[in-house]
């Protein structure tokens, strides 16, 4: 037999093998699993070799007591609605804590104090509204907490000062208007946090201070409308930083420089402008900034040529809203953004502009273009030249014809009928007497 052909066979035996073990599994046929008399079988579904207890869908109105010796522990779908203390005081083996989709309003000081191989909590899809001080206590070996889909609107200050292993936080999709500055002390091993769809109109400087190993961070739809210098300090460690879908109009010079950044997104804000160092963006690798009302003049072209060499193609959806010659054009259709182009000009009025402008051939003085007016023969001060001196004119003809001396006429050359007439009568006293 070939040998590549028994290798196949034996690895497809296997796994042959272990889909029908876990199906024994699944279906109960153990004889082990017959005949366990293990308590929390009368509530729920318990695996002995496993320690797996799984309790969802069973109508519960509190955690079964009678489980305390599971690892893993399944509340889905319950009628659960406060978690009291001490209620896994017994729990000493419990590592994974699923209660989802329950009716949870409340968890108290101590709740989960005795699990302390406690490594998991998921809470998704419940009411909570406040986390309160300790509620986290003798959890040292927490690693991953979700909280997404409540209404928690509070967090105690240093709740999580308790559980300094957390890797991992998701405050999603809450109620959340303010945080402390120190809500989040003592986090050193926080690598991904998800504080996005909440109601956070501002942080505090410092906030994510002790927070050294934080990779991740996504403040996204929140109610944010100013990022001030020292909101990130202290995130050496983060590269990913999700700030869309806020009210962002500002953006203070600096905001980013204490940390490298690969990807920031700040599209779907209020932002006209954006002012980045070369330092700031010397390591980031992608810039969302799509649905911004961006004003394209000389300040935004850092920006500019940023995307022009990070997105390549892909920035030509960012679009410019201001100025009007620029609206709605990719704010990388232009070499640069520090020059306007010039408004439409008269031919005439350039013409004469240009002469204006013109330098003299020879001598160092430049004719004073402030003094100089426009020419143009459609202009209303030459229309009215022509018509006064053209009235003058007449005038001074009447004038000359009627009332001027004939010393004066003579000068100016008025001859009038008066003077016709004497002159013929002076020609005719002259003339010889006919001879009869």
């Amino acid at each position: 037999m070939n040998p590549n052909k028994q290798v196949f066979t034996s690895r497809l035996l296997a796994w042959y093998c272990v889909a029908l073990f876990l199906l024994l599994c699944d279906n109960n046929i153990f004889l082990i699993e017959a005949t366990d008399g293990n308590p929390c079988n009368r509530q729920c579904h318990y695996v002995s070799w496993a320690r797996n207890a799984d309790c969802s869908r069973r109508r519960l109105m509190s955690v079964p007591q009678e489980c305390s010796a599971a690892k893993v522990l399944n509340l889905n779908q319950n009628n659960i609605t406060a978690v009291q203390p001490w209620t896994f005081s017994t729990f000493s083996h419990l590592k994974y804590l699923q209660i989802l989709e329950n009716h949870v309003t409340t968890i108290s000081s101590n709740s989960f104090a005795g699990a302390y191989r406690l490594k998991c909590i998921n809470f998704l899809w419940n009411e909570l509204q406040v986390i309160p001080a300790h509620a986290l206590n003798d959890t040292s070996s927490l690693k991953w907490v979700y909280l997404s889909h409540n209404r928690i609107r509070s967090i105690a200050t240093g709740v999580f000062q308790e559980s300094s292993t957390i890797e991992m936080l998701h405050l999603d999709f809450n109620k959340l208007h303010h945080l402390d500055q120190d809500v989040f002390k003592g986090l050193v091993n926080l690598r991904r946090l998800l504080l996005d769809n909440n109601l956070i109109e501002d942080l505090p400087d410092g906030i994510f201070k002790d927070l050294r190993k934080l990779d991740f961070v996504d403040l996204s739809y929140n109610r944010l409308q100013v990022l001030r210098r020292g909101v990130f300090t202290g995130l050496i460690s983060v590269r990913t930083i999700d700030l869309s879908g806020n009210r962002l109009t500002s953006v203070m010079p600096g905001t980013f420089s204490s940390i490298n950044l690969v990807r920031l997104n700040i599209s779907h804000n209020h932002l006209s402008t954006f002012s980045l160092s070369e330092v700031e963006l010397e390591g980031v690798e992608e810039i969302g900034a799509v649905g911004n009302p961006w004003l394209c003049d000389c300040s935004l072209d850092p920006f500019r040529q940023a995307l022009a060499e990070k997105l390549g193609e892909r920035a030509s959806t960012v679009l410019c809203s201001e100025p009007p010659t620029m609206a709605q054009r990719p704010i990388v259709s232009v070499a640069t953004l520090c020059t306007t182009p010039a408004p439409p000009t008269d031919p005439l009025r350039a013409e004469s502009t240009n002469q204006i402008n013109a330098k003299p051939r020879s001598g160092n003085d430049e004719p004073d273009i402030k003094q100089a007016g426009d020419v143009s023969i459609t202009s209303p001060g030459f229309i009215a030249l022509i018509v006064i001196m053209s009235i003058t004119t007449v005038i001074l003809f009447l004038f000359c014809a009627v009332y001027a001396p004939p010393v004066l006429r003579n000068y100016f050359g008025c001859k009038s009928s008066t003077g016709w007439k004497e002159k013929e009568i002076e020609a005719a006293e002259k003339k010889p007497p006919v001879q009869v």
